[in-house]
C-alpha cells in the first residue's frame, strides 16, 4: 500500500516554543513508509524551514506569523478561520490527505470545517497543548465538534484529559500522549564546563528557567525567590534563558523584570542569558543545578521533561501537568504557584547539598528516558494513526 498522507495544519510560523518543537519531532520520526508529511503554516518564521528539512511538503497560507483565533476580535478571527479552511479544503484534495492532525485549537476548528466543507469523512486529530488558556466560547465549540465521529482529542497530560472530559468531551474520544524530547540532544552533562560556557565562576550555586518572556511564564516568582535565597547564598546566580516571543507585550514584560531586578538589589544574581540557539538549549540547561518552571498554566511543561532529561532536578508549580511529571523528593520539588517564599525554601534545600542534587538528578534522567522519548511518542502517534485509518 502506499504512504498516506497526513495533513499538519500549524497555526504559528515563528515563535520556536516547545509546541512548535513537539510536533517537529514527530515529524523527523515518522515511518516513511507509512505516511507523508504535508504541512499548513503561515509564511513568516523558521517553522516552515524546520518541516522541511524534516521531509515534510510544506505550503505557506495567509500572511504574517500567525493564524491567530482571538475571541476578543470576532470578525478577524472569523474571516481569518474562513480563509485559513477554504485553504485546508484544496489542501486535503490536492495531496488526498488521509488524516488531518492539528496542533493548535484554531487549526482544529478550521481542519473540522474544512474537511465537512467538500464532504471529506477523515480523521482529525487535536493535540491540546493549553487547555487552560482556552475562552468559554473556545472550549464549547471544541465539545461540539467532538461529537463528530472522526474527531480525536490527545491531551499531552491526564490533567488535560480530566479537564476535557469534565466539559464533556468523551472518554472513546480521548487518549493522552506525552510531549516526546529528543534524547540524542537532551541527556546529562557536566554542569561545571556548561557554567563556564556562559561566563558563570566553578562552583556557583545556580538555578536557572528556560521560557520566553510571556508574563503568564512566571519570571517574577524566581526574582522575587532569588531575593530571598540572596539572603542564605549570598553568591546565587539565578540565569534567565528565553527571549521575547509577541514583541509589543512581551518586551514591555521583560523591562518591568529588570526593573524589579534592580529595585531588590539583585542585578548581581540574576544574568540575563537571553536566547539561546536550538543545539545550545541543553548545554544552557545544563549549567543550572536546579531548574525552575514558576508558569501556573503548563499543560505539560516541555522544558521540565527536558532538564530532567539533562540530569538536573526541578522544582515547579503544583499546578498544570507538572504535578504529573515531578515526583516530589524523587527527582524535584513543586510549590504553590506564586509562592516566592515556599519556592526559595525548595531551592535553600536544594542548593548547598551538591550530592543530593546530582542525585536527584540522575534519577529525573533515568525517569524521563523511559516517559518522554520523542521515539516512543512518535510510535504512539502513528498507533493511532493506523487506528483511525482502518475504522
Amino acid at each position: 500500500m502506499p504512504a498516506r498522507t497526513i495533513l499538519y495544519p500549524y497555526e504559528y510560523g515563528s515563535m520556536m516554543g516547545g509546541s512548535q518543537h513537539s510536533v517537529l519531532d514527530l515529524l523527523a520520526r515518522l515511518d516513511r513508509t507509512q505516511y507523508r508529511a504535508a504541512v499548513l503554516c503561515p509564511p513568516a518564521g523558521d517553522f516552515k524551514l524546520r518541516a522541511a528539512e524534516r521531509g515534510a511538503e510544506v505550503e505557506l497560507v495567509g500572511s504574517g506569523e500567525a493564524w491567530v483565533v482571538d475571541s476578543r476580535r470576532p470578525a478577524v478571527s472569523i474571516a481569518t478561520m474562513v480563509r485559513v479552511t477554504h485553504a485546508l479544503a484544496r489542501a486535503i484534495r490536492r495531496c488526498d490527505a488521509a488524516l488531518t492532525h492539528a496542533n493548535n485549537i484554531g487549526a482544529f476548528l478550521c481542519s473540522s470545517m474544512a474537511a465537512a466543507l467538500i464532504g471529506r469523512k477523515i480523521p482529525v486529530i487535536w493535540t491540546d497543548r493549553g487547555f487552560g488558556q482556552y475562552p468559554p466560547v473556545l472550549r464549547r465549540a471544541v465539545r461540539a465538534l467532538m461529537r463528530g465521529p472522526r474527531n480525536h482529542l490527545v491531551a499531552t497530560t491526564a490533567m488535560c484529559a480530566a479537564l476535557w472530559t469534565q466539559e464533556g468531551v468523551s472518554g472513546e474520544k480521548l487518549r493522552v500522549i506525552h510531549n516526546g524530547i529528543d534524547t540524542q540532544k537532551f541527556f546529562p552533562r557536566d554542569a561545571e564546563a556548561a557554567k563556564a560556557q556562559l561566563g558563570v565562576a566553578p562552583g556557583t550555586p545556580t538555578v536557572g528557567m528556560v521560557a520566553r518572556f510571556s508574563r503568564y511564564k512566571g519570571h517574577d516568582v524566581l526574582i522575587k525567590a532569588v531575593a530571598r535565597l540572596n539572603r542564605q547564598i549570598p553568591n546565587v546566580k539565578a540565569l534567565i534563558i528565553g527571549d521575547i516571543g509577541w514583541p509589543a507585550d512581551d518586551r514591555v514584560y521583560r523591562e518591568d523584570l529588570k526593573v524589579l531586578t534592580k529595585d531588590l538589589g539583585l542585578e548581581h544574581n540574576i544574568v540575563w542569558v537571553g536566547g539561546v540557539p536550538n543545539d545550545r538549549v541543553a548545554d544552557a540547561i545544563a549549567a543550572c543545578d536546579v531548574v525552575v518552571n514558576p508558569s501556573p498554566l503548563e499543560p505539560f511543561g516541555r522544558v521540565i521533561a527536558e532538564a530532567m532529561l539533562v540530569g538536573r532536578p526541578v522544582v515547579a508549580t503544583r499546578a498544570g501537568g507538572a504535578p504529573e511529571l515531578i515526583a516530589e523528593g524523587a527527582n524535584g520539588y513543586l510549590f504553590e504557584p506564586g509562592d516566592s517564599a515556599e519556592l526559595a525554601a525548595r531551592l535553600e534545600t536544594l542548593l548547598p547539598d551538591k550530592a543530593a542534587c546530582i542525585e536527584m538528578g540522575q534519577r529525573a534522567a533515568n525517569d524521563a528516558r523511559t516517559r518522554f522519548d520523542a521515539a516512543v511518542t512518535a510510535a504512539r502517534y502513528q498507533e493511532l494513526y493506523a487506528r483511525l485509518l482502518q475504522e
